[in-house]
């Protein structure tokens, strides 16, 4: 028995296309498969198959259990992480007990939290997520683990990417053993309104069931809003509202719910600073860019700040070329009012951002930065093969189609010139003609949605999940002309949204004074010196020594 799977080749680390994988079903002596299966829930049958990409492991089929914990129940601390992570990397998953007892632990304990939460440094301050596991795994590496670093995220830990359960479940587990060391806060992606528009809905629904999916979702409400940084960063994920200006009206929203428009929980979660251009007495406008929420300027950050006893506001929410962006200082200040990091590299497998996380102590704070890492490809919204192979099923059809109406054309033709009903045959003829047209506009939009698969992915990403009208029928050329276009609009859409940029003349500046001001660097991972991320660790520094 041999079976071929098409599949994508990035996740082989190949730019070539597809990669055919032919592998063989080794069968018994009576030429039965064999069906003998190990602890992690694979047959001796797959263990032997023939693989042109052996180095690749097939995905657990076993799914752990409470009982693979003993007394974890009683003692959430017997539950092993690195077994957990092993898991997860192999695209394994977990059992609906042991997942609900996870969520219910997770819900109960940050719905102890207030809405705002106090923490020290040394801290690591960590962006959106989105659902990019293998990214994540790869920034906890870098920062190190629980209990031996201590981390603060700032929400938006699903949709987009493929893994949003497993980058959840994995920060609830430390958050559940590791108290002390880890703090998630809520971002705009935690809510029914955006992971049904996106695809944390589906995914959950694919791995597990729509009561997982109502047990998630419970557990967003109940994660804490803010935080409070050594008394001096307040944390957040979008940004301030003109309905909380202090942190006591903060502590007073009630968070247990969906969040509605025109709302101080709204504003927490979806304001962004307001686009370059805006003067400096703008305090707060309406977000254009989204829809809900507000665009907060310097006025209003200035007010915010100096009302809280504040030094800067840390926020996420927008992706950033360089995975962080800091706003230009106030006047009467030393340091950026507001800082934005994103934490997602090469975000959706379609932006060529680095990510970053800010590694904040009492003197010192480093911007570290990394790049994407390979990951397991998924099928577009978690289909199944025989789903996904629907165009190739309509194609073949086509095919079979086209020659029983050449065929039948001939023998009507025959038989009816023969008896004379001409103007019959032609009658049926046309008939038999637009049913087959019919047919080749179904053939033609199957082919160009295996041919461009990847691109039309893109597109509707892009699009908001939905294709122009008519874009399928008109070919692979099209699907690409739009695409470059929407490209083109969403690259705009996304500086208008993003932290102004520094000015040219003044980055020359800051450069300038970093070469005569000291040795002070930047811890960062495969990226030479940022001056900017330099200039920002100078401030902390003088900050810090100032307040010691």
């Amino acid at each position: 028995m041999c079976i071929v799977l098409l599949v994508d080749s990035d996740r082989y680390q190949s730019k070539q296309g597809f990669v055919f994988l032919s592998v063989k079903m080794p069968t018994t002596s009576k030429g039965k498969t064999s069906k003998t299966h190990s602890s992690d829930g694979l047959s001796d049958a797959q263990r032997k198959m023939e693989r042109v990409h052996s180095e690749i492991p097939f995905p657990v089929q076993k799914r752990l259990s409470l009982a693979d914990f003993p007394g974890c129940e009683t003692d959430i601390s017997k539950i092993d992480l690195k077994a957990i992570r092993a898991h997860f990397e192999r695209e394994g998953r977990l059992s609906r007990d042991f997942l609900k007892f996870i969520l219910t632990q997770a819900t109960k304990k940050f719905k102890e939290l207030p809405n705002i939460v106090k923490i020290n440094s040394p801290i690591c301050i960590v962006g959106d997520i989105h659902g990019q596991y293998y990214d994540l795994l790869q920034l906890l590496d870098i920062g190190k683990w629980c209990p031996a670093a201590k981390y603060l995220f700032l929400g938006d830990y699903v949709d987009r990417g493929t893994f949003g359960v497993e980058c959840f479940l994995t920060l609830a587990l430390l958050y559940l053993q590791y108290p002390e060391h880890i703090m998630m806060l809520r971002g705009n992606h935690e809510s029914a309104h955006m992971t049904k528009h996106f695809n944390f809905c589906t995914e959950v629904c694919c791995k597990y069931d729509e009561e997982i999916y109502e047990m998630f979702l419970e557990c967003f409400y109940s994660l804490p809003l803010c935080a409070v940084v050594d008394k001096k960063m307040f944390c957040v994920h979008g940004g301030i509202s003109p309905k909380a200006r202090s942190l006591s009206d903060i502590s007073k929203i009630f968070r247990f719910v969906e969040y509605e428009p025109d709302t101080a929980l709204d504003d927490l979660l979806w304001s962004d600073p307001a686009p370059d251009g805006y003067p400096s007495s703008t305090r707060f406008i309406p977000n254009t860019q989204r829809g809900t929420a507000s665009f907060f300027g310097r006025a209003a950050m200035r007010e915010f700040l100096s009302r809280n006893h504040l030094l800067c506001i840390i926020r996420g929410h927008e992706v950033e070329e360089k995975g962080f962006r800091m706003r230009k200082v106030l006047p009467g200040s030393a340091f950026p009012p507001c800082i934005t990091v994103f934490s997602a590299p090469a975000y959706c497998d379609l932006y060529a951002n680095k990510a970053a996380f800010l590694d904040v102590g009492r003197k010192h704070l480093h911007v570290r930065t990394f790049d994407a890492s390979p990951h397991p490809y998924v099928l577009p919204s978690f289909q199944n093969v025989l789903s996904w192979s629907f165009p190739f099923v309509v194609e073949n059809m086509y095919t079979l189609l086209r020659t029983l109406y050449t065929t039948s054309e001939e023998v009507l033709g025959e038989e009816e010139v023969a008896s004379g009903e001409k103007e019959a045959v032609a009658r049926r003829i046309r008939v038999i003609r637009k049913k087959i047209a019919a047919v080749a506009m179904m053939q033609q939009m199957a082919k160009t949605l295996r041919e461009e698969n990847q691109a039309i992915l893109q597109l509707k990403g892009l699009a908001s999940g939905r294709l122009p009208r008519g874009l399928l029928r008109k070919g692979p050329a099209a699907i690409r002309e739009a695409l470059s276009k929407f490209q083109t609009v969403a690259v705009s859409d996304r500086m208008n949204e993003m932290s102004p940029r520094v000015d040219e003349s003044e980055f020359k500046k800051m450069e300038e004074e970093l070469a005569t001001e000291g040795a002070l660097t930047v811890k960062k991972v495969e990226e030479p010196f940022d001056p900017l991320a330099q200039k920002l660790s100078l401030l902390w520094t003088r900050v810090g020594t100032k307040d010691e």
